[in-house]
């Protein structure tokens, strides 16, 4: 992302489609970040494949993380609990 200065000497940005504004890395780039801080064993594992801090990926994680606790788990109408009977003495 690119910064300009005009003549009356203030500063603006280039707008761009594929970065976030104050961001560093591309919204693509996050979004794999997202998916693969998720999917991997640890933190170390996924920051080893993506070539960036374990922190970063922390970071990313817990923002999916506090969007899941916004929007909610939407669970079905009816949910159904199984009861199985385990091994007794007196049991058949």
């Amino acid at each position: 992302m690119s910064r300009y200065v005009c003549n009356c000497r203030k500063r603006f940005s280039e707008n761009s489609p594929f970065v976030d504004k104050y961001q560093r890395y591309s919204k693509e780039w996050n979004h794999v970040v997202s998916i693969r801080a998720i999917k991997a064993k640890t933190f170390k594992e996924a920051n080893e494949v993506l070539g960036t801090s374990t922190t970063t990926v922390i970071r990313r994680f817990k923002k999916v993380v506090k969007r899941q606790l916004v929007e909610g788990v939407c669970l079905s109408k009816a949910t159904a609990i199984d009861e199985y009977k385990g091994h007794t003495d007196g049991g058949t």
